[in-house]
């Protein structure tokens, strides 16, 4: 069957509910249009975009994204916070924590959410 638009053939389809920033709305949807451009009878939805977007990078991160990501989303008072949780926490138990290694995450203690990972220098 010669159809104007082929789907991917998606060997497991899992699905996972993102928010995009409006901005980030209007770029997909720029390159959607961009994409189906003047050809007619296709139909693609910015999701199919958005895989395929990520399909085209490698599954890992370069350290300038990583760094690049942690620069603009990491809030810094939210992982103090955390880390004063966990120093309170140790000293409780009776054991010593250094601030370096917890934050860095050479403690034994499990790391706030986007800190799974030590920083790159």
């Amino acid at each position: 069957m010669n159809t104007p638009h082929t789907k991917p053939n998606l060997k497991k389809s899992l699905i996972m509910k993102v928010t995009l920033s409006s901005e980030s709305v209007e770029k997909v949807n720029e390159w959607t249009q961009q994409i189906i451009g003047d050809q007619r009878g296709v139909n693609i939805k910015p999701s199919e975009v958005v895989n395929w977007l990520i399909s085209k990078h490698p599954s890992s991160l370069t350290p300038s994204e990583i760094d690049q990501y942690r620069e603009k989303n990491i809030d810094q008072v939210e992982v103090a916070q955390w880390a004063l949780k966990e120093i309170k926490a140790a000293l409780r138990r009776g054991e010593k924590i250094n601030l370096r290694d917890l934050v860095l995450g050479d403690a034994e203690v499990p790391l706030p959410p986007g800190w799974n990972t030590k920083p790159n220098n």
